[in-house]
């Protein structure tokens, strides 16, 4: 059931795309105020996609980070992952606490550094002459206690591998990446 009502769900956003456009398009870093909070909204880059959006909120020491951290596994189809280990590191800059992902419970300060370390550890791998699957097993070794089930583990080796062969079948990028400087670590 829960499957049929994301699916519907998919299927009614995508007939009406008019409804994912942002109400305010965001091109530039900066401070935002919402609901008389200033919020500072940092625009990345070339990294999961061409242009991505976090916010942090010094007053709470929060950082809304969205698709910059996605579990079981980042998701790379667009994505230019230079740009994006960058943004990570960027993040883990900044004085947060807790860490609101795009996909996964929220996060401490920690947890962030685990996936942070993680990603460095996956791009490093897809550079190497390493099998997926040892890539894969990697990073899922990786992430492991960021991961709530067996489910997730094996949804996150099969993403992986399946994602070291993405990037390295495009020279270390997504296709859509536009940054010269996408591709993979070199050991």
């Amino acid at each position: 059931p829960t499957r049929q009502e994301e699916t519907a769900l998919f299927l009614s956003t995508m007939e009406t795309p008019q409804a994912l456009r942002p109400d305010v398009a965001i091109a530039t870093s900066g401070t935002q105020h919402l609901s008389g909070r200033a919020l500072s909204v940092r625009v990345t880059d070339d990294t999961v996609t061409d242009a991505d959006v976090w916010i942090y909120d010094e007053t709470t020491r929060v950082a809304v980070v969205g698709d910059l951290v996605t579990l079981p596994a980042p998701f790379f189809e667009t994505a230019c992952p230079a740009g994006w280990q960058a943004a990570l590191d960027a993040v883990w800059a900044t004085p947060f606490t807790l860490a609101v992902p795009g996909h996964g419970a929220p996060m401490t300060r920690e947890a962030f550094n685990t996936y942070r370390r993680a990603f460095a550890a996956f791009r490093a791998c897809v550079g190497s002459d390493r099998t997926p699957a040892s890539c894969a097993a990697d990073w899922t070794r990786g992430v492991d206690s960021l991961l709530a089930t067996d489910g997730e583990r094996k949804q996150a080796t099969g993403y992986a591998a399946y994602y070291v062969e993405f990037l390295r079948t495009n020279g270390g990028a997504s296709p859509d990446c536009a940054s010269a400087a996408a591709g993979v670590v070199t050991e």
